[in-house]
């Protein structure tokens, strides 16, 4: 009986891992080093990209969806976005100007 319950013990222990390194990913991106903007290798470390992170939250908050459509979108200069997308960088680069990064999802078209 012990046995039956091994694959649902891992798989929910990987996806708690999994999003507790989202969550600590997301809150890292959203903080500022010195005078500069969030560093882009915190997404590297935190082992999601912008695009992994609005699925994530898709999946979470409905649990019927099989699949999404993730994107990332990084635009330099002034930008609104949209009320759907979840914002992880907007600040000024030295080097660059004002950069904003987010993710947005759309329904999986089969």
């Amino acid at each position: 009986m012990q046995n039956e319950n091994r694959p649902l013990r891992a798989t929910v222990t990987t996806a708690a891992a999994l999003v507790a390194v989202l969550i600590y990913g997301h809150w890292r991106l959203g903080q500022t080093f010195g005078e500069g903007v969030a560093v882009d290798i915190a997404v590297v470390q935190g082992g999601a990209t912008p695009a992994e992170l609005p699925a994530l939250r898709a999946f979470l908050e409905r649990p019927d969806l099989d699949a999404v459509r993730a994107s990332s979108v990084e635009v330099y200069g002034d930008c609104d976005p949209p009320p759907q997308a979840i914002v992880m960088l907007r600040g000024v680069d030295p080097n660059i100007g004002l950069i904003t990064k987010y993710g947005l999802i759309e329904p999986h078209a089969d």
